[in-house]
């Protein structure tokens, strides 16, 4: 089963802090005479739902397009909640209690219940979301062997 976990893409939703939105512009148009409908869409790559690869972080890391279609399919993926506030950090120990399910995973979904606000507080939402901590990413990368993505 193949089930969506992104938001569609709106362009009255904001982005990162300073960045570019989602800008859709029509450049052929049959109301004009033209043979076909098309349009020039640019979107930043922090804008909507989206990945980072390890070259974000690391200089030295991958880009996404380096990586094969079927690493981004899981087979043992598992949500677990953790609530968090505008500004909070995920940390090392929030993971504790799902331990055991985290180490037979290989994605790990974190839902902070920061997605009730996307519409409300859009603002908000794209300039004081949730994060994971520095003791967080080390206690994933050292304990958790068969992640191959997390999710927030």
């Amino acid at each position: 089963m193949i089930k969506r976990i992104s938001y569609l893409l709106d362009e009255d939703d904001r982005g990162f802090p300073g960045a570019p939105t989602m800008r859709i512009e029509p450049f052929e148009s049959m109301k004009k005479g033209d043979v076909l409908n098309t349009f020039n869409v640019t979107i930043f790559n922090h804008f909507g739902t989206h990945m980072d690869g390890p070259f974000h972080f690391n200089p030295n890391g991958c880009c996404l397009y380096e990586y094969e279609p079927e690493e981004f399919f899981f087979k043992k993926p598992v949500i677990i909640d953790i609530p968090k506030k505008k500004g909070e950090l995920v940390e090392s120990e929030d993971l504790q209690p799902f331990d055991a399910q985290i180490r037979e995973a290989d994605l790990l979904m974190i839902r902070t219940g920061f997605c009730n606000i996307r519409k409300s507080d859009n603002e908000g939402y794209a300039k004081e979301g949730p994060g994971i901590s520095a003791s967080c990413a080390e206690r994933i990368v050292h304990n958790y062997a068969d992640l191959k993505a997390v999710a927030l």
